[in-house]
């Protein structure tokens, strides 16, 4: 199927969705960062999310390396550039939100707040 002409962007002359665009960058990236006595690994990158904001786009995008990184990239339409911010997960962390139980006759009907 062809991207509609809002779907599509063209660098260089050749049109390509947004999503793949992003894609391509964070790809090129990596690329031109690995340590050229390493062999080049096969990987994949795909986009975790993406969205239209104040006429550009961003889209946060990760990859099948086990590296840890992250990347977000971002469109600005008005001055036509492209940033790619890279980041490195250190850790995940769960912290709950703490739940107060509350009596029947409050405000709030019995719901945690």
């Amino acid at each position: 199927m062809e991207p509609t002409t809002d779907e599509a962007v063209s660098i260089a002359g050749v049109e390509m969705t947004r999503q793949v665009r992003a894609l391509s960058l964070v790809r090129g990236y990596i690329i031109t960062r690995l340590d050229v006595t390493d062999p080049r690994p096969k990987f994949d990158a795909y986009v975790v999310w993406f969205c239209y904001i104040l006429g550009g786009w961003k889209a946060l995008v990760s990859t099948t390396l086990p590296d840890g990184m992250y990347y977000e990239v971002t469109y600005n339409a008005t001055k036509k550039e492209t940033y790619i911010d890279a980041y490195k997960k250190f850790e995940n962390v769960c912290l709950p939100d703490p739940v107060e139980v509350v009596e029947d006759d409050a405000p709030s009907r019995g719901y945690a707040v």
